[in-house]
């Protein structure tokens, strides 16, 4: 399964930016990163391709990533409060154009 280096810089910006956030506590972790990669070719695979897309992985962000984080008191007692943080912060997150991608 192919990942091109733009979709897993994409990935590793993505887990990276849960670390440095503001209202995150504990961010995900390496290991969490590979699960989010594993993820994302599996959803490549099902979908009968060979290669991932970003899309992969920022479908899977939210199911893989949402336990995996620790959000500051502020947020603990909110409802879906780890989606949203991480839907604001993949939204943050420039996607790599299909151009750059078809350049491999």
């Amino acid at each position: 399964m192919h990942v091109s280096d733009e979709v897993y810089g994409y990935l590793i910006a993505i887990v990276t930016a849960t670390r440095s956030h503001p209202d995150i506590s504990f961010g995900a972790s390496p290991r969490a990163s590979l699960q989010l990669l594993k993820a994302a070719q599996a959803r490549a695979l099902l979908a009968g391709r060979d290669y991932a897309l970003p899309d992969d992985v920022k479908a899977l962000v939210r199911p893989v990533l949402a336990h995996r984080i620790i959000l500051k008191d502020t947020f603990r007692g909110e409802t879906n409060g780890a989606d949203q943080l991480l839907d604001r912060l993949v939204a943050d997150i420039t996607v790599p154009t299909e151009a750059a991608l078809e350049t491999r």
